[in-house]
Formats: structure tokens, C-alpha cells, sequence
């Protein structure tokens, strides 16, 4: 069943617009914001019922409170005569205004032609997708593999790719290069990331579900990737009953919509990718193992930034160029304090770190260049050398000098330790904050709850006693 969250300060009003919700929705409500931002960030819901006449916050403000969830709602906003709200540019999937008072056929077919656009309008996004805005850098060896095996994989017609990598390395542009660069290039390129939508919805976003009298249909990913390539991001995140469905219509090319008894045909390259060990998802029995070498016919590692540097510098020029176009700006150099800053930075997050990193420094550049400065990474004396040990003593102690690797001292190591013990203190507080509740707790943070697992085996906190271990 659909849910619908009604926010609105008059009580009897909200109540009001609830019963007639029930009818066909599972309904929450909230009588003002911090309620709905507590709301939003417990669970997930198809639509969001908004009383505008109440509503303080500024349009992106609101954008921002809807995202908060694991996939922003629909946002329909209730206003009375003589009020004109503005909608949201970003953030909600579809957007509407209705007036008060509302009467439930009114409100039911607003609601259905907004699920509706939402439909079209994710499927228009995924079309736009066809042809990537950025193109593959690849200086180094590891990451020219990598493309020259994609390239094999895109001369096929049908195999499948599991692409494996850390957050943020470009499994997503690994993937729009194998489509790109095949026969189904003409057809549809569809992203998936199975870690941002909740179980409850899956087999309808995979599959589709049929019209009915109480609900609009709509084609799902398969059907809207007729012709062209699916590409299912974090498929340790899949429930294993959805496995075995995804497993048969990759077998046979053919599926049953949800609440259907007629097969459609499935004309669809599919390829997947995790930030997780496969071999360790199906040795935990996370993965099916019959899906993983079905998906797996060809495994392309992506490999870190850190383990390709020959790659930064490339990455960050291009990077550089496409910003600087945007805000119509003559191409910027690096300056070299920038280059070493760059090259000196152990990249944690990627080349998604990288992008941010150097999309923040061209709006701060106030000159032809970009400066370490700009960057907020420090500036590097001195080129990237071997470890080597230093005696550090003080004139006030007898003993010997302490003898510390150079490593140790460097700002981006001292960096990462810091942040790895913010993160594992953080996580702490939120499980002791949502009583041990790991989905309140992964909510709260604004990650999956595979994520939040990982992190805690990461953490050493899987056999942390904080209160009620929810499931």
C-alpha cells in the first residue's frame, strides 16, 4: 500500500483529509516541520501532503527536508484561495497544488496524475542518460584495463558486467561507456541504485505493476529499458526473493509485471556493480550464488584513485574545463602548489571527492588559476617520497628520541584518522540516540541499512549492547 504523509497545523483538518486517505493509502501525519522532518527520516513515502499556508521555509529549503528520506516523496502542496506558493525547482519527483477544501475525488485523481508524472518523469531523466555529459580519463594503466576490457564487453550484444569499487571510483561511467560504445547505444540507459529504495517497492520499480481500479500502472526499469542497458548499483542490497525473480528474467528473458499473470519480454543488456566483496556477499548469504555468475559472466574491477595518481591531475584539468564552461569562464590552469596538493591527498572519497573538490575551487578562483587555497587542501613542499623515519625529542626529556614514521605526521593521514574517529564515535551516538534500532539508526544517518552494516563490522560495533537491536 501507498504512504501518504499529511502535514498540517490544523489537527481536525488533517484528520479529516486522513479519513479520506484510508480509504487507499496507508496515512501518517505531522503538525508541523520538525515532525515532518522526523517523519521523513524514519521511513520512506510515495507522497507528501503539504499544508503551504503554514509553510515558513524558502523553496530549496523544502527541497532539502524532502530529501532527507531514502527517495524524496511526491509533494503535492493544500492552499486556500488567494495563496500562491511557489513549488520546489529540485528534490520531489512531481510537484502540484491543490485547494482547500478538498473533497476525496479530487484529491484522489490529483494524487494519481501526480504518481503518474512522477512515472514520466523518471523515465525522462533516464533517456537524458544516453549520452553521458563526461567522458572516461584514463592515464593510468590500471584505469586504461579497465576501459579496454569494457570496451570488449560493449562489442558483445547481451553479456553481463559486474563492476566492483569503492564509492565514488566511476563503476556509474564504466558502466555508460559499455552501453555507449554498443549496439544498444540508441536505446535507453537506465541507473538503478537498489540501496536508496525500500524493499516494499523493488519488484514494482524492476518489474512494473499492472493498472488497477485503487492504483496507476507503471512499466517499471525492465520495460523502460526495452532495447537498451539497466544498470542495477549495489546489488548486495537486493533482497534475496527479489534475486530470484531478477535471476529468471535475466534466465529467460521474460517477466511478470506486479499484480499480472501475462509475461512481458525482456530485450535488456543488465549490468550490475557493489562496493562490497562478492565472494563474501554469497558466503554470507546475501548474494545467490546462481545470480552472482549470472551477472558476473565478466568482473571489472575499478580500482581507487589512490592506486591510479598518473589519473589526478588529468581528472582534475578536466574537471577544471567542464566547471570553468559552466559558469562561462576562460579554461583554468593549476597552479603548482595546487598539483601538489592534489597528489599529496590520499582521496578517501574518489573521483567523486575529486569532482566536488575542484567544482568548489573554480567558484572560489578569483584568478586564471587554481590555487591549493582554493582547493582547501594545504600546500605540499615537497614531492611524494618513500616513508621514512624522524627522531622527534624534546629538550626537557632525557629519554631517547621517539622515532615516528613521516607518514604519521602528514596532514591528509592525521586527517583520515580523524575522520575515521568522528565516524565511529558518531555512528555510536545515533545507535544509543534511536535506542539500538539499526533502521532508525541508518534513517537518522541518511544511509542504507546495508551501509550502516558495513560500517559497524568496520567499526568492530556489530556486538555493540545499545538498547533494542531492531532488525
Amino acid at each position: 500500500m501507498l504512504r501518504v504523509l499529511v502535514v498540517d497545523h490544523d489537527c481536525s483538518e488533517a484528520e479529516g483529509i486522513a479519513r479520506l486517505l484510508r480509504a487507499r493509502f496507508e496515512v501518517e501525519l505531522a503538525g508541523d516541520q520538525q515532525k515532518m522532518a522526523l517523519a521523513l527520516s524514519r521511513r520512506y513515502f510515495d507522497v507528501a501532503l503539504v499544508d503551504a499556508d503554514a509553510w515558513s521555509l524558502a523553496s530549496s529549503e523544502l527541497s532539502t527536508l524532502l530529501r532527507r528520506g531514502p527517495a524524496p516523496p511526491i509533494l503535492i502542496l493544500m492552499t486556500t484561495a488567494g495563496q500562491s506558493p511557489s513549488l520546489p525547482n529540485e528534490g520531489p519527483l512531481a510537484t502540484d497544488l491543490v485547494k482547500k477544501p478538498l473533497d476525496g475525488p479530487t484529491l484522489f485523481s490529483r494524487i494519481d496524475r501526480a504518481l503518474e508524472s512522477a512515472t514520466v518523469k523518471r523515465r525522462l531523466e533516464a533517456l537524458e542518460q544516453n549520452a553521458p555529459t563526461e567522458t572516461a580519463v584514463a592515464e593510468s594503466d590500471a584505469m586504461k584495463r579497465v576501459l579496454a576490457l569494457a570496451d570488449k564487453v560493449a562489442r558483445t550484444t547481451s553479456s553481463s558486467a559486474l563492476l566492483l569499487g569503492e564509492p565514488g571510483v566511476g563503476k556509474d561511467l564504466v558502466a555508460a561507456k559499455i552501453h555507449g560504445g554498443s549496439s544498444r547505444a540508441r536505446g535507453p540507459f537506465f541507473r538503478m541504485n537498489l540501496a536508496t529504495i525500500p524493499s516494499s517497492m523493488v519488484e514494482g520499480e524492476l518489474f512494473g505493476s499492472e493498472r488497477t481500479p485503487a492504483l496507476p500502472g507503471r512499466p517499471g526499469h525492465f520495460a523502460s529499458a526495452e532495447g537498451g542497458t539497466l544498470f542495477l548499483d549495489e546489488i548486495g542490497d537486493l533482497r534475496v526473493e527479489h534475486q530470484v525473480k531478477l535471476l529468471r528474467a535475466l534466465e529467460e528473458k521474460r517477466f511478470f509485471p506486479v499484480g499480472s499473470d501475462r509475461e512481458r519480454p525482456a530485450n535488456v543488456r543488465v549490468l550490475a556493480a557493489t562496493t562490497r566483496d562478492p565472494s563474501r556477499l554469497v558466503t554470507e548469504g546475501v548474494l545467490r550464488e546462481d545470480l552472482y555468475y549470472r551477472i558476473g559472466t565478466v568482473v571489472i574491477r575499478v580500482p581507487p584513485l589512490r592506486e591510479r595518481t598518473d589519473d589526478i591531475l588529468p581528472l582534475a584539468r578536466h574537471f577544471a574545463d567542464l566547471f570553468g564552461r559552466d559558469i562561462h569562464r576562460a579554461p583554468l590552469d593549476l597552479s603548482k602548489d595546487a598539483e601538489a596538493a592534489l597528489l599529496a591527498h590520499a582521496w578517501p572519497g574518489n573521483v567523486r571527492e575529486l569532482r566536488n573538490l575542484v567544482e568548489r575551487a573554480v567558484m572560489k578562483s578569483s584568478v586564471d588559476h587554481v590555487t591549493a587555497d582554493d582547493l582547501g587542501l594545504g600546500v605540499s613542499s615537497s614531492d611524494r617520497r618513500a616513508p621514512t623515519q624522524v627522531a622527534l625529542s624534546s629538550s626537557s626529556s632525557t629519554d631517547a628520541p621517539e622515532l615516528v614514521s613521516t607518514d604519521d605526521m602528514r596532514l591528509d593521514t592525521a586527517r583520515d584518522k580523524a575522520v575515521t574517529e568522528f565516524e565511529r564515535a558518531h555512528i555510536s551516538r545515533v545507535l544509543r540516540v534511536s535506542g539500538g534500532s539499526r533502521t532508525r539508526a541508518a534513517g537518522l544517518l541518511g544511509i542504507s541499512r546495508s551501509t550502516l552494516y558495513e560500517k559497524l563490522r568496520k567499526y568492530d560495533l556489530l556486538d555493540a549492547k545499545v538498547g533494542n537491536e531492531e532488525s
